[in-house]
């Protein structure tokens, strides 16, 4: 298999890290509650108003209000089975077993779960980068970009980066870090 096809299969794994949260320290199994409904809401940018962000509501408080274990169950029962069938839809055989420890690898073991994940497939921090990475893999890079990192933004309540209007939003780099 072609270096490059490796590097972006492993990207695709890498950016399921986010699926299973920021900081958490276990994976273990509770009663299930159904999934929080989601509304956009508007986000005011410098040039205009731009719907960028989402928020959760439901009983579950948002994300960065969540203690340790409300995070544990959320990513559990709702951001996992929503994701692995997002993965599973793209590739059933490479994805369609993922959990804990496919992201966070030694996070997982170690029950750190800290993001971003340095032992994930390191990205380029320039256009010409990820052009290069669209170029040689066109599908898993648009899976990425119009599948992956949207629906985690929105089953997080958190805005989606974009670089022209919100750069500092939920991305790649959430889960990557940079090659140097």
């Amino acid at each position: 298999m072609p270096y490059y096809t490796m590097k972006l299969q492993l990207i695709l794994i890498a950016c399921s890290v986010v699926i299973f949260g920021f900081t958490l320290t276990n994976c273990t199994t509770e009663e299930k509650k159904p999934a929080p409904t989601v509304n956009k809401v508007a986000v005011e940018s410098t040039a205009k108003t731009q719907t960028v962000a989402t928020v959760a509501h439901s009983q579950e408080p948002a994300w960065k209000d969540m203690d340790h274990d409300q995070r544990v169950k959320y990513m559990r029962e709702t951001v996992l089975p929503k994701m692995r069938q997002t993965f599973a839809e793209f590739d059933e055989k490479k994805f369609g077993r993922i959990n804990c420890k496919t992201c966070h690898g030694d996070g997982a073991t170690n029950e750190s779960f800290e993001m971003p994940n340095p032992k994930l497939p390191k990205l380029p921090t320039n256009t010409e980068g990820f052009q290069k990475l669209m170029k040689d893999d066109p599908a898993a890079m648009e899976f990425m970009m119009k599948k992956v990192k949207p629906q985690m933004a929105e089953l997080l309540g958190l805005p989606e980066m974009d670089p022209n209007t919100n750069p500092k939003g939920f991305g790649c780099f959430n889960c990557h870090t940079a090659k140097q």
